[in-house]
């Protein structure tokens, strides 16, 4: 089984990375997949003793990502074995390197021309790591279409062509 990491910056247009993963394995053994959201904790003590991982993330997610998500899910449902959403609070190479391990990360995906926006005050671009990361990179590109309609919408998942 391969596990694949993804960055997200929870918006739909960022899922179009996880689209052309899949595209790019059609035909490939199930996946493990999990998007990663980078950002950097408090130092507060207090903060971090009350700090739940999940709620973290569940208050960064609105309903139009969580039901982009699931469309994908669905319509990879062949080609995916697990899914989850991890949260990367690291400041070093030697912080994600730890990372990829303890997630047992085989693969890791990356947007060509998209750039991360922060989905949140302390979040960060996790790119830098991804590309100095030892493992395989693939480099997903796609095109957005001059005009947009359906922008932020889940319509948005099936307008963009060429994921290579």
């Amino acid at each position: 089984m391969k596990t694949i990491l993804i960055p997200t910056d929870f918006t739909i247009e960022s899922l179009n990375t996880v689209k052309g993963a899949f595209k790019k394995n059609e035909g490939g053994e199930p996946i493990d997949l999990i998007l990663v959201y980078s950002a950097f904790l408090s130092d507060s003590i207090t903060d971090r003793l009350f700090f739940s991982k999940e709620k973290y993330l569940l208050a960064l997610q609105s309903d139009k990502f969580r039901e982009a998500c699931q469309v994908l899910l669905n319509t990879y449902a062949s080609r995916v074995n697990s899914f989850r959403i991890e949260l990367f609070s690291g400041f070093t190479k030697q912080a994600f390197a730890n990372f990829l391990e303890a997630n047992g990360v085989d693969e890791v995906v990356i947007p060509g021309t998209y750039t991360l926006k922060p989905a949140g005050p302390r979040s960060f671009d996790p790119i830098s790591y991804f590309k100095k990361c030892l493992l395989p990179i693939t480099i997903i590109h796609w095109q957005e279409p001059h005009y947009l309609p359906e922008k932020d919408r889940v319509a948005e998942l099936f307008l963009m062509t060429n994921h290579v």
